[in-house]
């Protein structure tokens, strides 16, 4: 059947890209349903066997603990597919490569930390870079970074006239001019601070424009809310702690919050791609004026800040009221922690439940409510976030490197090639409580 489509698209001119895709879900944990995927990579293995005899067929899967299975589950899981799957090699993503006694395989992504396409220079300078210490290179099937089935065309068409003619565009655009936008709204900004906005353009290749005409704002003044109405009180997470940033039940509000360094032990981390939430009891009924929690982003090793924080509140801890919700502010690559703070609040209550939207697996933070009395302060874990908040086109203010956001906290699975479970990336970390360090050198967040 696609035989026949794909000859009729021919004979109709069309164009037909064709990837051996698979959904997001593919970290099963049953014979039943593992047998599937291991019959749909014999089908392919055994075509590519045909059509190109002695050469190997490469895999490339993601997968970790963040990625569904267990380790045991991962290890059963491929067991029962490499039983019925003539596969050669499996080279896993983000390792050292497979086939360490006889060649090294091993594989470059082809997006950047927004989980957006990486312009095609970045691609052509990867492949140069490692060109004297490699035989060959080979291509997996056509992947949703590139595809304009999944991205804007203009992607695929600057590869293609790299491949056709051996050089990458490096003319930049032309700066924006004539700009009608009104208004931007940002987030997470300090207070009594200057900005100034600019716009840039950029393609496909990985040019960019010059900065256009700056746009600049004045935050007001911060209210003056010291107290910290959760210190040391008591609170319940919908998700356990990481076993690498343990929760003993006191960290998220002990007053401890941790530095821009996610190395730093006052942090608390839950890897997550899924939203989940912490309940803070402050013991009585309290006056609150400024919910707040601190996030940690350290985009080199996949920290990021949440998509979103939702805070509510309640008088009897069953029935919660949406007192706001604040958005991740525009922040550039720099390692930083960010306070989410929701202002203008004038409530009685004595439950306050933050929801954290991950940007893909949950960062390290922490939370505080301020009030009349004081201020709820809570600095507690959100785990690693990462997630389908979109990149700006090129947004960037003078007090703060430019704004990016991550797009995807899963990436689609691919095969013939490559193939994906979905991966988290963390997107933050909660911190509070002592100023201790854990002996394994690894952040943990708090409240």
């Amino acid at each position: 059947m696609v035989g026949a489509a794909l000859s009729a698209a021919d004979r109709a001119g069309m164009t037909v890209y064709l990837g051996l895709q698979v959904n997001d879900i593919w970290n099963f944990t049953t014979t039943a349903s593992q047998s599937p995927m291991a019959a749909f990579y014999k089908k392919v293995a055994d075509h590519l066997h045909a059509l190109t005899p002695g050469k190997p067929v490469v895999v490339s899967p993601f997968f970790n603990t963040a990625g569904g299975l267990t380790t045991a589950q991962w290890q059963s899981m491929w067991t029962t597919i490499l039983t019925t799957s003539p596969i050669d090699v499996i080279a896993l993503q983000d390792g050292v490569g497979a086939g360490h006694a006889t060649a090294l395989w091993a594989d470059t992504e082809t997006f950047n930390l927004d989980f957006q396409p990486m312009g095609t220079k970045g691609i052509v300078a990867d492949m140069v870079a490692v060109q004297p210490y490699v035989s060959s290179y080979w291509s997996f099937s056509y992947d949703h970074y590139q595809s304009p089935l999944q991205v804007a065309a203009i992607h695929d068409q600057t590869y293609r006239d790299y491949l056709a003619t051996g050089a990458v565009e490096s003319t930049a655009p032309t700066a924006p001019a004539g700009l009608t936008a009104t208004a931007f709204t940002d987030a997470g900004l300090d207070p009594s601070t200057a900005y100034a906005y600019t716009v840039r353009a950029f393609d496909a290749a990985g040019n960019q424009s010059a900065a256009s005409g700056s746009a600049s704002a004045t935050t007001p003044a911060a209210p003056n809310n010291p107290v910290n109405l959760a210190a040391g009180r008591s609170y319940t997470v919908s998700l356990a702690a990481s076993s690498s940033y343990p929760d003993s039940g006191g960290e998220l509000t002990n007053g401890t919050y941790g530095t821009p360094s996610y190395g730093d032990a006052a942090w608390q981390g839950r890897n997550t791609g899924s939203p989940y939430s912490i309940t803070v009891d402050l013991g009585s009924q309290k006056l609150i004026k400024e919910p707040r929690s601190d996030w940690l982003q350290t985009r080199s090793v996949y920290i990021f800040l949440p998509k979103k924080v939702t805070y509510e509140v309640s008088a009897n801890g069953s029935s919660f009221t949406t007192a706001g919700s604040v958005a991740a502010p525009a922040v550039g690559d720099a390692d930083q922690s960010r306070g989410y703070r929701l202002l203008g609040l004038n409530t009685t209550a004595r439950y306050v439940r933050i929801t954290v939207e991950p940007a893909g697996s949950a960062p390290p933070h922490r939370l505080r409510p301020k009030g009349a009395t004081g201020t709820l302060r809570q600095a507690a874990p959100a785990g690693w976030t990462g997630g389908p908040g979109a990149r700006r086109a090129g947004t960037g203010r003078s007090g703060r490197p430019r704004a990016a956001g991550r797009a995807g906290g899963r990436r689609p699975g691919r095969t013939s090639a490559r193939e994906e479970s979905g991966r988290p990336g963390p997107g933050g970390w909660w911190r509070s409580g002592r100023p201790s360090t854990r002996g394994d050198g690894r952040p943990r967040a708090r409240l």
